[in-house]
């Protein structure tokens, strides 16, 4: 009896650990990960820049898949753009101010929309890592695909005049639509951004 489970459990053992290693397996790579790479993050700072990482997997070709990668990058700047923004507007608004429920709504509704279509300049595409993987190596016919990561930087500057814009184009909608309220509430918190 010892002898049949000494035997199965050896045998589960090989089994377990031999499906462990069937998955993907790295078969060429464009260099040793970076610490950019490698981290949980996708932003960081530095001392005048702001960096973004993006990332794609699943492509089988390389230069479409470092585009698309840059491509995720700059998504992630533009959503921590509207981000900030409505952070700071929202801070704006909170305790003695207050806000007429359409104007509050005109305006969220305007960062949300100017924020999706500015345009950011500066940015550097910066660096690029990609790894090339076959999902089981053990077999044959597996086709390779590429992981690839994208960094790309923008100065401090660059990233506070998206904002600026941001906050001008929202101004000028309210301008445009003749919302007094609102051109007098951005106007404001313009204001206040500057002291």
């Amino acid at each position: 009896m010892r002898k049949i489970l000494f035997f199965t459990a050896v045998v589960s053992a090989a089994f377990i650990f031999g499906c462990a290693s069937s998955g993907p397996k790295v078969i060429e790579k464009s260099g040793s990960r970076e610490k950019w790479v490698k981290s949980e993050s996708i932003y960081f700072e530095e001392k005048e820049t702001l960096n973004f990482r993006g990332e794609v997997s699943g492509v089988y070709d390389l230069a479409l898949g470092k585009r698309q990668a840059e491509a995720d990058a700059k998504k992630r700047l533009v959503e921590a753009v509207a981000s900030e923004v409505t952070s700071e507007y929202r801070e704006f608004v909170r305790g003695s101010n207050t806000v007429p429920g359409d104007v509050g709504r005109f305006i969220e509704d305007g960062l949300e929309s100017m924020s999706r279509n500015i345009k950011i300049s500066g940015l550097l595409a910066e660096k690029s890592h990609w790894e090339k993987l076959v999902e089981n190596p053990d077999t044959e016919g597996g086709k390779p695909y590429y992981h690839i990561f994208a960094l790309v930087k923008i100065a401090k500057k660059d990233y506070n005049a998206a904002k600026e814009q941001v906050i001008s184009g929202l101004l000028e909608k309210a301008k445009e639509d003749r919302n007094k309220e609102a051109e007098q509430m951005i106007e404001d918190w313009k204001k206040r951004r500057q002291e």
